[in-house]
């Protein structure tokens, strides 16, 4: 069996090298090989990792002559992975580290549960003790994302596999199948939500999410994003929040989250405000204003 890991790399030069490694001492027996696409860095990474794995045939590298975005980047990498024949396709982000045992209980259970996407726990690398994704669930009213567990310390109050209601795009595996059937990622929020409108339209198509409490890695939050005080994130969260449910929420449904999305946005701006951060305000209502002109893609403003 074939295992095609997807990683997408923009300025990853603290982080590329670790990940990759963690990836190879993985003790699954059939064949892993990663795709590890470029959006456009400026950094030094790709020349690193070039440098470094040389002689590893398994770590294949795609550069993209612009950056494209989070989903478009992953679609290009599975789309190159199904040509080769791939049997699993495995999304992980780059600023992340994986156990050793991860992969094979993540395929383990896709083959016991074919008609679902595979999801693992995620802790903080920071404090490895400490829960960022148990599995992901909406909120009953307006379809809120959260992690279950999130800032938990792990005490094994997990440790049970379940479905689900929303996979993290941090690590995702899916059997070759799954892309025929539900498509590739919308690209048109370029980063941020693509993994939410993702799990909504699996759960449409009846595929199911399904979480394997025994895999674990650890995440670098925030690490390859810039973190959530950026203007870049405050735009592209503001925009592709409401975008994203309105392409999935039936419309009385919408009507209600609209108003909890302006109280939750007006809640942000005001926060902002107080702390003189005027370019997250700008920023967030300009995300606002390109959702109403049906403006998508890359922001053209402060990245």
């Amino acid at each position: 069996m074939r295992l095609a890991v997807i990683l997408v790399n923009y300025n990853g030069l603290r982080f590329n090298e670790e990940c990759i490694n963690s990836i190879l001492r993985s003790d699954w027996l059939g064949e892993i090989n990663i795709y590890l696409v470029d959006n456009h860095s400026t950094d030094a990474s790709m020349e690193q990792l070039k440098s470094s794995f040389s002689n590893r045939k398994e770590v294949n590298f795609i550069y993209l002559s612009q950056n494209i975005g989070f989903a478009a980047a992953n679609n290009i990498g599975i789309k190159k992975s199904l040509t080769e024949d791939a049997d699993f396709v495995m999304i992980l982000n780059n600023d992340t580290v994986i156990e050793k045992d991860m992969i094979k209980i993540m395929v383990e259970t896709s083959l016991e549960y074919p008609n679902s996407i595979i999801v693992p726990k995620i802790l903080f690398e920071a404090d490895k003790d400490i829960l960022w994704y148990a599995g992901g669930f909406f909120s009953r009213l307006v379809w809120k994302p959260k992690s279950r567990g999130e800032s938990e310390k792990d005490q094994g109050q997990y440790d049970e596999d379940t479905d689900c209601d929303f996979a993290n795009g941090c690590c995702m595996l899916m059997p070759r199948n799954m892309f025929s059937r539900l498509g590739f990622m919308d690209e048109s929020f370029f980063l941020y939500y693509e993994d939410t409108e993702y799990s909504l339209r699996a759960k449409k198509a009846g595929i199911k999410i399904r979480y394997s409490s025994m895999a674990k890695m650890y995440h670098k939050v925030n690490a390859s994003t810039g973190g959530n005080s950026s203007p870049a994130c405050a735009y592209y969260i503001s925009r592709n929040w409401i975008m994203c449910m309105r392409k999935r929420m039936p419309l009385l449904r919408f009507v209600f989250f609209f108003l909890y999305y302006i109280i939750n946005r007006m809640g942000c701006f005001g926060v902002w405000a107080l702390q003189g951060k005027w370019k997250m305000i700008y920023a967030g209502c300009l995300g606002i204003c390109d959702y109403m002109r049906q403006k998508s893609g890359k922001w053209s403003g402060v990245q």
